[in-house]
């Protein structure tokens, strides 16, 4: 009994801490792999704590470009922060960036919707027929990869509501 212990304690606790160590100095599932990239993500982490988005917005963006934008987690917090402080040319190349990450169907119809999102967000604050087009392009193209998507397909069902007056759309509701 004494020697299960013995092994326990001196063989598999030890290997089992510096399993765990090794874990947690990886990168996070999606955020930069290069390590001057890593540092600004966690620089952009902390300004998000702190509430100072502007500044947060700003190094998820130099993170993105200094991991050569393939930083996921990079790029969903510029499409949200985007639409938050209505910065839609940052949202945009974000959203571009994760439909080009994107390898699953899932992961598409993920950034698909992202995107659809910001262009919606920016048509209700342009006021541009056009960007509400391309969100129901872009939400169309998430639905195509993955049928059975509830925010997108929740999105499509309230599109009458956010339609340009004009539309037909809007006029076939009305009737």
């Amino acid at each position: 009994m004494r020697n299960v212990v013995a092994v326990i304690r001196f063989g598999i606790l030890p290997i089992l801490l510096c399993g765990a160590q090794f874990l947690s100095a990886q990168p996070p599932i999606g955020g930069p792999t290069n390590e001057k990239a890593q540092r600004t993500f966690q620089e952009a982490l902390d300004l998000e704590r702190k509430h100072q988005t502007t500044w947060a917005l700003d190094s998820f963006k130099k993170a993105d470009k200094q991991d050569g934008g393939h930083c996921i987690t990079c790029q969903k917090k510029m499409v949200k922060y985007g639409i938050e402080l209505q910065e839609w040319k940052t949202a945009e190349t974000a959203s571009d960036e994760l439909i080009a990450e994107a390898q699953s169907d899932e992961a598409v119809a993920v950034a698909h919707y992202h995107f659809g999102r910001v262009l919606l967000a920016e048509g209700i604050d342009r006021k541009k027929d056009e960007l509400f087009s391309r969100a129901h392009e872009e939400m169309t193209k998430a639905l195509a990869a993955r049928p059975n998507f509830p925010e997108a397909i929740y999105v499509e069902t309230t599109r009458p509501s956010w339609a340009p007056q004009g539309s037909p759309r809007r006029a076939a509701r009305c009737i």
